[in-house]
C-alpha cells in the first residue's frame, strides 16, 4: 500500500495564491468599471454602433446580396 506524502498540495490551494487570485480579481473589477463602462457609455453616445437611424428617403432596408 502506498501513500503520498503530504507535501504533494497543489499550488493553488495554498493562502499566498488564493490572496492573490482574490487581488487580481478586483483590479480587473475594477478596470472594467472605471475604464472599460465609461468608454462604451462614451461611444454610444457619439454614435450609434447598429446605425439605426431611419432614413425617410429610402424605398427599402432590403439589401441584396
Amino acid at each position: 500500500m502506498s501513500t503520498t506524502p503530504m507535501s504533494t498540495t497543489p499550488m493553488s490551494t495554498t493562502p499566498m495564491s488564493a490572496t492573490r487570485r482574490t487581488g487580481l480579481q478586483l483590479l480587473l473589477l475594477l478596470a472594467y468599471l472605471l475604464v472599460l463602462t465609461p468608454v462604451g457609455f462614451v461611444a454610444r453616445r457619439v454614435r450609434d454602433p447598429l446605425d439605426r437611424a431611419v432614413d425617410r428617403t429610402a424605398t427599402s432596408y432590403w439589401i441584396t446580396s
